[in-house]
């Protein structure tokens, strides 16, 4: 009774480690009183069958109600959790995870962690494990960390006041939330069947790779054994020891071996880098990673990076996987319902345009505004050959992509040789040639001279960053790619927000991967979303006093992978 009179509440749960069932759920009105509900107490439960769906009666009523303000720590977890019992929570007026990563992205999102810094409690998490989970420990565990939710609530609301971002939190952040949220509830259907196709192949073309590299090197080799991999290339081969470029110490990873294989052709790489890459599929993409409907549910993580780009993972049950990392390729796996197509909107070379804004280069705006091809016409300029030689899949154009999307972050000389495969000297004077027909390094000076002043940075769309790393080349880069990167986030996540809530009935937003949305409608309603779309995401952005609009591609299909070009 008490709950359902307070504006805000704050909620928790305590689970067994797989989330299978809830231990006890809490609640909290203030920083100084919180309640907690067992329901499950030494395997059993706590209540008769009648008490328990009345106590769950009240709960659905007290967190649906649409008057009380609910504050999560995670909601993604305790929303999932708690939906087959109470349905979809409403208001979430705050996720303390997600405000905390509005205001220091590149801290720790736990709540031990927010409770160090936002609050003067001592800390107390080990307290319900030194007590080996008791009864009376969990509950009063559950109780504060109700209590210290609510109270980093208060704080974090204040201080996205001071900081200019609480209309960027509750009107942008909090809605992308729920949309993805609802995204992962939803999840999308799976040709289960070729999944299990491309396995046996790929399984059979692993097979193959690695009996040939096992006659070329005259034993078995382990291509997942550093040391194995080492010996041979390193100690039997001869070949010049690589080093990781952050760690510095030998290397065998990927990177590495493509480097050889540039230097000293020879067939061992190929079948190593095969036999990897298969496995990798095998065991990461080939798995059983649907649900028992055929669809794949992932965690979607708004506060998944430093930037503000989603990130997804498996979802509490294990199942789902790692969106942004899937290959192209098997991405017809991925399919739409029975009588509905799948819409993929692709913002076009979005972080490029957006550089060209944000640091005035003329010749980069002018391509840009005159429709032409930036990949080709900067393989063209930076190489001195003909714009009419360079065709979409030439070596020329792939250089000047590389230039366009590691250029633009400074990347090292050396690195940048290595990457389009030249001479060092040769990729020195390539990039400087970039630097200076382009003109974007009084940009890059910009960037560093606010980085000087208070390691603070703020996009156009008001999201701002605090940089806390040591000050050297790895921060200045991460500072240069932040604007662009996070603009372009926060830009289709932004449109994606108010395009939910227009979707004709039966359409969901169903992933967000890059600069990529897919939505899924009817097939009567394709032309509806289509238009809308076009709408929300032609938008224009305002950059350095120019409002620059972003175009979109847009494919319809039956796949996530194919689908005819509208």
């Amino acid at each position: 009774d008490r709950f359902f009179k307070a504006p805000f509440l704050s909620l928790d749960i305590e689970t067994d480690m797989g989330a299978s069932y809830i231990k006890c759920i809490g609640f909290a009105d203030s920083p100084n009183f919180a309640g907690c509900i067992p329901l499950i107490e030494g395997g059993l439960p706590k209540w008769s069958r009648d008490q328990e769906m009345e106590i769950w009666k009240r709960i659905r009523e007290l967190l649906t109600n649409g008057m009380t303000k609910i504050i999560i720590q995670n909601m993604m977890f305790e929303q999932t959790v708690l939906y087959p019992y109470v349905g979809e929570i409403t208001p979430v007026y705050m996720d303390t995870m997600i405000a905390h990563h509005c205001l220091l992205s590149e801290l720790r999102k736990s709540l031990a962690l927010q409770t160090s810094i936002y609050t003067r409690e001592p800390y107390y998490k080990d307290d319900a494990k030194d007590e080996d989970y008791a009864p009376t420990a969990l509950y009063t565990y559950n109780c504060k960390d109700c209590a210290v939710t609510y109270e980093i609530f208060q704080t974090l609301d204040q201080d996205l006041k001071d900081e200019g971002m609480w209309d960027y939190f509750h009107g942008y952040q909090m809605p992308l939330a729920n949309v993805m949220w609802k995204a992962s509830m939803t999840g999308i259907k799976i040709d289960t069947e070729k999944v299990l196709s491309y396995r046996d192949q790929a399984q059979i073309d692993m097979e193959e790779a690695q009996t040939k590299l096992d006659k070329l090197v005259g034993y078995h080799l382990n291509v997942s054994s550093t040391r194995q991999v080492a010996l041979l290339l390193y100690d039997n081969m001869k070949l010049p020891r690589q080093f990781h470029r952050k760690t510095r110490k030998v290397t065998t990873n990927e990177e590495a071996i493509r480097k050889l294989a540039a230097l000293y052709p020879n067939e061992i790489f190929d079948c190593m880098l095969k036999v990897r890459e298969l496995s990798k599929l095998i065991s990461t993409y080939f798995k059983a990673f649907w649900d028992a409907d055929g669809r794949c549910r992932c965690s979607w993580l708004i506060h998944g990076t430093e930037t503000g780009r989603l990130s997804s993972a498996a979802n509490i049950k294990g199942t789902g996987l790692n969106m942004q990392n899937q290959v192209p390729k098997y991405r017809d796996v991925f399919v739409a319902d029975e009588e509905c197509s799948l819409i993929k909107i692709d913002l076009s070379q979005v972080e490029a345009r957006l550089v060209a804004y944000l640091s005035k280069s003329p010749h980069m705006i002018k391509v840009f505004e005159d429709g032409d091809d930036i990949h080709s016409m900067v393989a063209s300029m930076v190489l001195g050959v003909p714009i009419n030689q360079i065709t979409k899949e030439s070596r020329e154009r792939s250089i000047g992509k590389k230039c366009v999307h590691s250029a633009n972050y400074l990347i090292g000389p050396y690195l940048f040789a290595s990457l389009i495969g030249v001479s060092n000297p040769e990729g020195k004077r390539l990039l400087e040639r970039y630097y200076g027909i382009f003109q974007i390094k009084d940009w890059h000076n910009r960037v560093e001279i606010e980085i000087k002043k208070n390691r603070t940075l703020t996009t156009p769309f008001g999201r701002k960053r605090r940089f806390f790393d040591r000050y050297g080349d790895d921060l200045l880069r991460a500072a240069v790619a932040y604007i662009p990167q996070s603009t372009a986030s926060d830009h289709i996540n932004r449109a994606a927000v108010r395009i939910y809530p227009q979707l004709p009935e039966g359409a969901s937003i169903l992933l967000q991967v890059h600069d990529e949305i897919v939505i899924q409608t009817k097939k009567s309603d394709v032309q509806k979303v289509i238009d809308l779309a076009k709408r929300e995401l032609l938008v224009p952005i305002p950059i350095e006093g120019k409002d620059v609009i972003i175009p979109i591609d847009i494919q319809v299909g039956d796949n996530w992978k194919d689908g005819a070009k509208i």
